[in-house]
């Protein structure tokens, strides 16, 4: 203990405290301190966190993974930089000259993100529960409406009016939920998840933007998707159509990996719950029409067999 003692002494010495506090510091979080996360993905993170109660021994937290793709980050911008445990932060910073790195790494952290929040949205219950309506009734505050969105499983619609303002309404209620501005471009088919607590947001066919409709945050914008197929919310994953190819993308949102659908046509535009069963799509577009059942197996991984 004396030796140990006097060893941190004569480093506190030649080094000072900067030297000696490197050295307590793994080398992963001294470069995420010399480049710290995006603010805006310091925020949308803090949020997902507040949202999240599903962590299980089966299934990390979501802390945990983000935690994890942190290090990755700080690893993969790191290269072969000679980083050594007595560097501080500030020698950190001269010795890794490729910044765009991070750049890249906290849009790809900022779309994991984005796509956690959405599948947690899509997991929760109704945001209004489906039960019967009268006849005939006043929908208060739908006004200058150029479009109406419904819920197949809640009992919520989404008006579009002038300028790209949506409300949110309770079938059974006497005020509007939530209004939230998308953008002006804004001019693709609006669709609402199942459970009326998602709405997807086409931009000018090039990117999505989907909005939690109860708050009216913006959950996740991307620009590798344009359009949503379908919610498929008893397997954990959307149907999109990706932007630069046109082709159908099954997107996992609990390890956020797409991989290309079991329809094969371009351009696909509309999907049909079978009745039967839940897990079960007629998915298609102009010219045709695929039947496709959807299953996550034991192991975690999504499967599409088609009919």
């Amino acid at each position: 203990m004396f030796h140990r003692t006097l060893f941190f002494c004569l480093l506190l010495t030649l080094s000072g405290c900067d030297r000696i506090s490197a050295v307590l510091v793994s080398k992963p979080t001294k470069i995420t301190q010399a480049f710290p996360l995006s603010i805006e993905l310091g925020i949308a993170q803090a949020h997902l966190l507040s949202e999240d109660s599903h962590g299980t021994a089966e299934r990390p937290s979501l802390s945990d993974a983000f935690d994890q793709l942190v290090v990755v980050r700080a690893l993969a911008c790191a290269g072969t930089a000679p980083i050594s445990r007595f560097d501080t932060v500030s020698e950190v910073q001269g010795k890794i000259q490729n910044q765009d790195c991070f750049k890249k790494q906290d849009r790809q952290l900022a779309d994991w993100v984005g796509i956690q929040r959405v599948g947690i949205a899509l997991r929760r219950p109704a945001l209004r529960p489906l039960t019967e309506l009268p006849r005939q009734t006043t929908v208060v505050g739908a006004r200058n409406t150029v479009d109406l969105i419904t819920a197949m499983s809640a009992n919520i619609v989404v008006t579009k009016g002038d300028y790209g303002l949506f409300t949110v309404l309770d079938l059974a209620g006497d005020k509007p939920i939530q209004s939230f501005q998308a953008p002006m471009n804004a001019n693709g088919p609006a669709k609402l998840s199942p459970n009326g607590r998602l709405l997807s947001v086409p931009v000018s066919n090039r990117s999505l933007n989907l909005f939690d409709t109860e708050s009216g945050n913006l959950l996740w914008s991307t620009d590798t998707y344009n359009n949503v197929v379908a919610w498929i919310p008893e397997v954990g994953a959307l149907v999109l159509n990706e932007g630069s190819s046109s082709n159908g993308v099954l997107l996992d949102l609990q390890t956020g990996i797409g991989e290309t659908y079991a329809a094969t046509d371009k351009n696909l535009s509309w999907s049909q719950s079978i009745p039967s069963s839940a897990n079960k799509l007629l998915v298609g577009g102009t010219y045709s029409a695929w039947l496709i059942d959807h299953t996550r197996r034991a192991d975690g991984r999504l499967v599409t067999t088609v009919n």
